[in-house]
């Protein structure tokens, strides 16, 4: 999808990101209970930041999740651009096969956010198994896509 808010920001309200993984979750029935994890976009930039974890809230609340659990490959692999997205969901592939959320490293002052549902994995204490992703990609122009897959 494409938001086309700016050429090269976000919608800082988070509302085009909330709207490309949302589209995904309405096709998976039945979250209650299960464990969701989102491969964040996350560029570690605070305009970014900010508006993924916005619309990541606003997901939590309008599909009533138990708990949401997020981080960003990028801070172990960096941005790869165009191959950002097919590594990012490879990675999430094969933590839920091998269960365990992949962790987002070097994390020294994570942005605040105020929802107690949300956990950002910057360790392997905090990492578990999952049965189903979304895997944000965002890029400039407004241009969104999130993958989800659940396990069966």
């Amino acid at each position: 999808m494409n938001e086309a808010y700016h050429v090269t920001a976000p919608d800082p309200s988070g509302k085009g990101a909330f709207f490309c993984m949302n589209k995904v979750l309405e096709k998976i029935k039945g979250l209650q209970g299960k464990s969701l994890y989102i491969n964040a976009h996350g560029t570690s930039t605070s305009v970014n930041d900010a508006m993924e974890i916005k619309a990541m809230e606003l997901l939590s609340q309008t599909h009533k999740i138990d708990h949401l659990w997020f981080s960003s490959t990028k801070s172990m692999i960096g941005h790869c651009l165009g191959a950002a997205g097919s590594l990012e969901f490879v990675c999430s592939v094969i933590g839920l096969k091998e269960g365990t959320m992949p962790v987002s490293i070097s994390v020294e002052n994570p942005m605040e956010y105020d929802n107690k549902i949300m956990t950002l994995v910057t360790d392997k204490s905090k990492s578990r198994q999952y049965d189903l992703f979304l895997s944000n990609s965002f890029a400039f122009a407004g241009n969104m896509a999130c993958i989800g897959v659940e396990q069966l």
